[in-house]
């Protein structure tokens, strides 16, 4: 049988049609993507693309952070499984909509937590990472509220402190921000 392994790329060589074959694709560029899976017995050798997508994107997937994938990187994926030129422009067309909504999305949250993080300074104010009852006290009394107590202010913190220690941290507070908007 005729080897498939020269198809993605691999080197291996044992009979005379196996040679012709080499020679016939010596010229042609490797069809291989990604990580490969290979299986090979004695007589015949067999390797199977794990990816569809190029070796850049598909080798950086086991890093922390996702691969950028770019518009010639999915059109590249999607040649593979559409049918039609239109069908592969109908989904471009689509991922790039999603795409910039996302990247919107992704803005309003950093600017959203741009502003949260400048509020949440304003009550920590020895900017230790978390709001005491003293802290919050004292910026109540600067806007004019001077009944509030630090035990009032020990109480408001206990609504939100979901990890009971006392304090109000950046994340319990934007929580509590977030909360609030809805």
């Amino acid at each position: 049988m005729m080897k498939l392994v020269h198809l993605f790329g691999s080197s291996s060589s044992s009979s005379k049609k196996d040679n012709k074959v080499k020679k016939r694709r010596s010229g042609a560029k490797s069809c291989s993507f990604g990580s490969t899976t290979s299986s090979s017995s004695s007589d015949e050798s067999v390797t199977t693309p794990r990816s569809v997508l190029p070796p850049s994107v598909a080798s950086s997937s086991g890093t922390k952070k996702p691969a950028a994938v770019t518009r010639e990187d999915l059109e590249v994926a999607l040649r593979r499984v559409v049918s039609s030129e239109e069908e592969l422009a109908e989904m471009l067309a689509v991922a790039e909509a999603e795409a910039g909504l996302v990247l919107e999305e992704i803005a309003a949250a950093a600017a959203d937590e741009g502003e949260l993080k400048e509020t949440f300074a304003v009550f920590d104010a020895d900017g230790d990472g978390r709001i005491s009852a003293e802290e919050l006290r004292g910026v109540l009394a600067a806007l004019g509220d001077e009944l509030c107590s630090v035990d009032d202010c020990r109480r408001m913190i206990g609504g939100v402190d979901t990890d009971g220690d006392g304090f109000v941290c950046f994340d319990e507070f934007a929580r509590m921000m977030m909360h609030g908007r809805a």
